[in-house]
């Protein structure tokens, strides 16, 4: 995580003031419940690749450096 990713929380965690980004739950609501980072204010559903979609996705990124390296060495 980068710093500025949890700066909110830092400067908000002295006062527990609630924003869009942060909240309070009662540990009677989390007592045996997945506390992952999931923001209730921002009900948008992660969307997660498949392995194999991510594998593609380095071989096309590997493909096109390889390319653009042959390139560049050409024009050398």
């Amino acid at each position: 995580m980068k710093y500025e990713e949890i700066q909110e929380f830092i400067d908000l965690f002295d006062s527990r003031k609630e924003t869009e980004n942060s909240w309070i739950a009662p540990v009677e609501d989390i007592k045996d419940y997945d506390i992952s980072a999931k923001n209730p204010h921002k009900n948008k559903p992660e969307e997660y690749r498949t392995p194999q979609e991510i594998l593609e996705n380095i071989e096309n990124n590997d493909q096109k450096i390889n390319e653009l390296t042959n390139r560049l060495k050409e024009a050398i």
